[in-house]
């Protein structure tokens, strides 16, 4: 029984490893080590509950609440320790494809952490409102006013054609 959990816990952490670490590398704005260092603690945790993590029908999210947290705990421990970097972590829709996308996500990691948090999982992540605080441990509303005053810096901060879609 024991080596089924453990393979069924190395399947898991094959398949979310590289999706948590592009969050977590978005939302520790291009820190490499720190984003991994979140992974790894996220995998911790979720091998410490994996007998009741397992049992979950939304494992995944639940994996991805945890780095959130991981993610912001660390950044209020650590202010300071931010390193940017030039470019994105590939993806199937790889999101460094365009050139006038890296402007946009250079704006976005100049954000304050929670606005940077809540764009990157309401729009990289396709969460709703609702799941995004719920990832966050926050209200929606929250979210709201957060993702409101993001949207409002990146419209001030990106060029016209980025607006009008000229951009894409």
């Amino acid at each position: 029984m024991r080596a089924r959990s453990e393979a069924d816990f190395d399947l898991f952490v094959a398949a979310r490893s590289v999706p948590l670490y592009r969050t977590a590398l978005l939302m520790c704005a291009g820190d490499s080590a720190t984003a991994a260092d979140a992974v790894q603690t996220t995998m911790v945790e979720i091998w410490r509950r994996w007998p009741r993590v397992r049992a979950m029908e939304r494992a995944d999210a639940y994996a991805k609440k945890v780095l959130v947290t991981s993610v912001l705990r660390d950044r209020r421990r650590n202010p300071s320790h931010l390193v940017v970097v030039p470019e994105l972590p590939d993806r199937a829709a790889d999101v460094a494809d365009l050139p006038a996308r890296h402007d946009l996500w250079s704006v976005v990691r100049e954000l304050p952490r929670m606005q940077r948090a809540v764009v990157v999982l309401r729009y990289y992540e396709d969460l709703s409102e609702a799941q995004t605080a719920d990832a966050l441990g926050i209200g929606i509303g929250t979210v709201k006013s957060h993702c409101s005053r993001a949207l409002e810096t990146l419209r001030r901060a990106l060029p016209q054609e980025y607006l009008s879609g000229g951009g894409q």
